[in-house]
């Protein structure tokens, strides 16, 4: 994927997929890409080379694919900590 590309928007999308699938970047790293490149292209458009910037909403869309299926962990609360210690002590497979 050649960066110069970047005319359409279908072009950021498939920029973002590839450092995804092909360079097996993380997101988090592909949104820092993104930040800078889509305030780079910003300019290109507020200088008229290019009609509209080609990233807008691609990331989002990467975004949504890949982290639909990840559900967020949380910590135990206090309350549950304690409750969880208390079945571990009680239980004879648990006990070390």
């Amino acid at each position: 994927m050649n960066i110069q590309r970047l005319q359409k928007k279908t072009d950021g999308r498939s920029f973002y997929n590839f450092l995804a699938e092909e360079r097996h970047m993380q997101v988090n790293t592909i949104d820092s890409i993104h930040t800078v490149l889509h305030q780079v292209l910003q300019v290109v458009v507020d200088d008229e080379y290019i009609a509209y910037n080609p990233s807008d909403n691609a990331l989002k869309e990467l975004k949504q694919s890949r982290t639909t299926d990840k559900k967020r962990q949380k910590a135990l609360t206090l309350q549950e900590q304690q409750l969880f210690e208390t079945f571990l002590s009680k239980s004879n497979h648990y006990k070390g």
